[in-house]
Formats: structure tokens, sequence, C-alpha cells
């Protein structure tokens, strides 16, 4: 009697939890959809996509025989409390084990960040550990130019390691 009683409740509750699954015929027309807006750019606009199936379409990432372009290597300088010194923190590691610390162009050779920006007319001093580079610089350097360069510097090479 209870199975009598029970079995149109199941069987509603069934055919809503299998409702929304059910594939929608083909002879159906489909609502029309509007184009999703994409962001993650330097700005958004819209994409529109014909697919015979429904489904929310994201850019893949290109398939595993197709070389991926180098990541775009970000570097922020900062203020450090030394006047002839300044602080690139870059966006990947510059030295993944220890430290590199050179004052002197000779013994620039050794790490190619410290070659690289020996190079830089003014630079005296290099310090890298983990994500950062200290520059040390002459006394009285104009941080305004130089540290554009350092700064630009630095990405090149690590791009060029990446």
């Amino acid at each position: 009697m209870l199975r009598t009683f029970l079995k149109p409740f199941v069987e509603r509750a069934v055919a809503r939890v299998l409702a929304p699954h059910r594939p929608t015929p083909p002879s159906a027309p489909r609502p029309p959809r509007e184009a999703p807006v994409v962001t993650g750019h330097d700005h958004e606009h819209e994409h529109e996509h014909e697919h015979e199936h429904e489904h929310e379409h994201a850019h893949e990432p290109p398939p595993a025989d197709v070389a991926a372009p180098p990541a775009r290597v970000t570097v922020v300088a900062s203020e450090t409390p030394n006047p002839n010194a300044r602080k690139f923190t870059a966006s990947v590691p510059v030295i993944a084990l220890g430290a590199v610390s050179v004052h002197a162009a000779a013994d620039a050779a050794r790490h190619p960040i410290s070659a690289a920006l020996f190079a830089i007319e003014g630079v005296t001093g290099v310090f890298a550990v983990k994500d950062f580079v200290t520059v040390t610089a002459a006394p009285g350097a104009d941080w305004d130019a130089l540290g554009a360069r350092v700064s630009r510097t630095i990405a090149d090479v690590l791009e060029s390691a990446h």
C-alpha cells in the first residue's frame, strides 16, 4: 500500500531530475544566444561562434605540438634605503637557488643577468636572489633613465631564458 501511495511522487521527482538532462530534439528551434563578452585581454570585445552543440566557448590553449609564445616578463622598480641602489622585482624567478652578488664588471660573466646589467654604463653592483635584482649605480646616477634600461634588460634576459 505504501508503495502504491509513493509511486506518483517518485515518478514526478525522477522526471524533474531527468528533465534538464534530456537532449533537445534536432527539429526543435533553439533560442538565439547572445555572444559572450570575453575579458582577460587589454580590452573587451564580443566573440561570435557558430556551433552545432550548446557549450560555453573558452579560448583553448594551443595543441601540445605547437610551441606557445614566450611569456612577457614584467619588472617593477622600487627604491631602497640606499640612494645609489634600486630593487627590480620580476614576475618570474631570477635565480632558482642561492644568490648572485657581483661588484666588479670582470666577475659579471658568471651569470647572464649580471653580465647584461654590467654592460649598462653606470652599473657598479648587482645582487640577485629569488625574484628580484638589486642594482647599484655610481653616485648621482640618473635613475629615471638608468632604471628604464635596467628594467628592460632584466626582462629581456629573463624572457630569452624562458
